[in-house]
């Protein structure tokens, strides 16, 4: 599969990369053959801003099948820059009680270790994640997840040969649903529905409700 990566050998792929090399569908088939996959999981994350002294706020991981494997708030150990509860609706008091990253590390790294992450925008999720899984000493671990960007791979699938593809972009065009909310949760089960409805895996929306 054309997309896959391990971190050590991990690019960005884009459109101008693969020019005529492959046809829509057989991006579908590759998004299809995901499903096929033991220990594939989706992953999104929330930051305290995107670029400088980044920290990752909320960690959300689910199954091909919706189920949530792993959700936790992360105290930063700074206050959030204005935007960020603009944006995610997570405020300082919703984190003040919650656990630093390191506090849950062993956990994320028992679940995500040698396995496949699909991520929207997999590059942004894959840097912060890997930052804080070196700063709680977890290197090995970073290095042992592979990535696929579920983003490039939905954009190729859907025949929007761009860089830059939006998941509320990507709901729109498959008919999926109008929440706007940008929570790592909700993050995962839009980019699980996108995936599916992009695969015809079935037409069934997959929302928290499910």
């Amino acid at each position: 599969m054309i997309l896959f990566a391990g971190n050590k050998a991990w690019k960005p792929v884009t459109a101008d990369a693969y020019p005529g090399k492959k046809k829509a569908e057989q991006y579908r088939e590759d998004i299809r053959k995901l499903f096929g996959f033991d220990g594939v999981y989706i992953l999104d994350t929330e930051t305290t801003g995107l670029q400088g002294d980044v920290r990752v706020i909320e960690l959300s991981i689910i199954d091909l099948d919706g189920n949530i494997v792993f959700h936790s708030l992360f105290n930063p150990g700074m206050p959030l820059p204005e935007k960020i509860p603009e944006l995610t609706g997570i405020t300082d008091e919703m984190l003040e009680t919650a656990p630093f990253f390191f506090q849950k590390v062993t956990e994320i790294v028992n679940i995500l270790s040698g396995k496949q992450v699909i991520a929207w925008n997999a590059p942004f999720d894959r840097q912060w994640l890997t930052n804080e899984l070196l700063m709680a000493s977890q290197g090995p671990a970073a290095a042992s997840i592979c990535w696929f960007d579920a983003m490039e791979l939905s954009a190729f699938a859907s025949g929007r040969f761009r860089k830059w593809y939006k998941l509320i972009e990507a709901k729109k065009d498959h008919g999926i649903g109008d929440s706007q909310e940008h929570r790592s949760t909700a993050d995962c089960l839009d980019t699980l529905a996108v995936l599916r409805r992009i695969a015809g895996i079935d037409d069934q929306q997959v929302s928290e409700e499910t």
